[in-house]
């Protein structure tokens, strides 16, 4: 991949391709069996940049480890990070770095300089040990080197732009794509998940809020709401494999309408009369009754959650417009059937136990302290969800916050 050649052209033979048609270029063999410097990447490194791209399930049920257990590992999830030889930033609003490592196979000690092309409306700054753009290698070692992006004035936002960096050192030649994207900087920069723990009787969640302009803000709740428990039976599934619709499944239909800010369907290990089942959940959206796969919650033992944010609205059965949840018997030990409640969270309202307390002011570099206050709530081992919308000067949504408040 480094040592391939770019002098290819598109399907009409006469347009220079781009990264997008031939990833590093076209394979050159010769060059190929002596590369100098290799990209190495593990299964773990693989399993976590799809934790960043939101494969929590697979990741867990392929590997034995949660999402949480590789961050805790140090394992970083961030997609660009995988230590490719190419290189992508889907959405650049700010100076990011990137990093990589690289190991020598040559056998020899070098120092290789690096030349870069960079993508049209952005700036790219090269960080090595030695500093500038020179970096030493010793023979089998294995070296990290950064790649800053800043985006400039004059990037067209929204447009892929394209650039390389090359390393050589007189014998090789070590290329690696470049592929980044501007986007226009995040007005409003909110966390994905808030947790609180409150009283039932009355309780505050408070956390900030990213301002990056300075005009009129505004907030909007929608929940806090519980749960409502939906049961069924499940059976054993003699092969263990997942059908869509096939016998034994437990079945679950709902209507998730339009404005809906938050769908969630769980399974909780107490709420099964097995004790240990291994029941896993598959989540549909249906429309005409064709059925879309919109998340699924493989864990090893009865706990499973899928969440949907801002699901797509479907609420009429007549017409075959539903939502499907069917619950899976992967291993019931021993047992025929399994007889569970699913707790089920459809949320599109504001409810009268809550309130909102949010600035409608906002300040350019300066965080917001955002409140969301309950009361008359009922004390229960599982939370009641939430979301909070925030809204620019002109009333677009720039970000939300789930909020989960469990009550005791």
């Amino acid at each position: 991949m480094t040592t391939a050649r770019q002098n290819v052209k598109k399907e009409n033979g006469t347009t220079p391709a781009d990264p997008f048609d031939f990833g590093a270029g076209h394979a050159v063999p010769n060059k190929a069996t002596d590369p100098g410097l290799t990209y190495d990447i593990t299964s773990l490194d693989y399993f976590a940049f799809l934790c960043g791209v939101g494969k929590s399930s697979f990741v867990q049920s392929a590997s034995g480890y949660t999402c949480a257990q590789f961050e805790a590992a140090n394992y970083d999830t961030d997609p660009s990070q995988l230590n490719l030889p190419s290189i992508a930033i889907a959405e650049l609003t700010a100076a990011q770095t990137l990093t990589r490592v690289v190991t020598d196979v040559s056998g020899a000690a070098s120092v290789y300089t690096a030349t870069v092309q960079a993508p049209a409306g952005v700036d790219v700054q090269v960080l090595t040990t030695e500093g500038g753009n020179t970096m030493a290698v010793a023979a089998g070692a294995t070296v990290g080197y950064g790649i800053k992006f800043t985006p400039k004035a004059n990037a067209v936002i929204g447009k892929w732009a394209f650039g390389a960096i090359t390393w050589s050192d007189g014998v090789h030649t070590v290329r690696s794509p470049i592929a980044i994207k501007v986007e226009s900087p995040k007005l409003i920069v909110a966390p994905e998940v808030v947790k609180g723990l409150v009283k039932a009787k009355a309780g505050r969640v408070a956390f900030d809020v990213q301002m990056n302009f300075s005009g009129v803000t505004s907030a909007e709740v929608s929940g806090v709401s519980a749960p409502f428990g939906s049961s069924g039976v499940v059976s054993q599934d003699a092969d263990g494999a997942f059908t869509f619709n096939e016998a034994g499944l437990g079945f679950h239909a709902f209507l998730v309408p339009a404005g809906t800010s938050v769908a969630r369907f769980s399974l909780y290990d107490g709420l099964s009369d097995v004790a240990g089942a291994d029941l896993d959940l598959h989540v549909y959206r249906c429309i005409a009754y064709s059925c879309t796969s919109v998340g699924t919650s493989l864990n090893t033992g009865g706990n499973e959650v899928v969440t949907v944010l801002n699901p797509q609205p479907a609420a009429n059965d007549a017409a075959g417009d539903f939502y499907l949840a069917f619950v899976h018997g992967y291993d019931l030990k021993g047992q025929a059937k399994a007889n569970y409640t699913m707790p089920v969270w459809v949320v599109d309202a504001q409810e009268t136990t809550t309130k909102l307390s949010a600035s409608t002011r906002a300040i350019a570099g300066r965080p917001n302290i955002v409140a969301v206050m309950t009361n008359n709530l009922t004390a229960s081992a599982f939370p009641y969800l939430g979301v909070v919308s925030f809204k620019d000067a002109n009333g677009v949504k720039q970000a939300s916050t789930l909020v989960e408040v469990t009550a005791n």
